[in-house]
């Protein structure tokens, strides 16, 4: 399958085992590059294409389908990815997210949400507008973090 990693289907669950330690299936695909069937998609829209396969599949599936946020067509959420992107890609950012508060970091990639996460996010609380997109943030100590664009602030 793929080198190095091998398929535990022990007790009739999915997962993936590197060196005999587990990896979460999530966590997996995380990993995995992005296509170049993915990176010509984006590439050829003008917009800065996330470094992991899954993160481009869930843009790529936003900008053809949307997410229930904005952008009444694709045209409409080519320009808005590429609006967000120029305003926070590379930018400095403080975290204003309670388990982050205060934290700077630099944001490294925005994400594209999908339609479930919005639908979580409106049965949760009251509102309607919600961000498409959320932001990998690499913080000085190196961590980096997905958090939403409504929790950060520009510096």
């Amino acid at each position: 399958m793929f080198k190095g990693l091998s398929l535990n289907t022990e007790h009739g669950l999915s997962s993936f085992a590197k060196n005999g330690k587990s990896i979460e299936k999530d966590d997996f695909m995380a990993n995995i590059k992005p296509t170049e069937a993915q990176i010509s998609f984006l590439k050829n829209r003008g917009i800065v294409f996330p470094p992991t396969k899954g993160a481009c599949n869930l843009l790529i599936s936003y900008i053809k389908q949307g997410n229930g946020t904005v952008g009444d067509n694709e045209s409409a959420r080519i320009a808005l990815t590429i609006s967000y992107q120029k305003k926070w890609i590379g930018k400095t950012v403080r975290a204003l997210a309670s388990f982050a508060k205060g934290d700077d970091g630099v944001v490294t990639y925005l994400g594209a949400r999908d339609i479930q996460s919005i639908q979580i996010l409106r049965d949760a609380q009251e509102g309607d507008k919600y961000h498409p997109f959320w932001a990998n943030v690499k913080f000085s100590n190196n961590k980096s973090q997905m958090l939403s664009l409504s929790n950060l602030e520009l510096e």
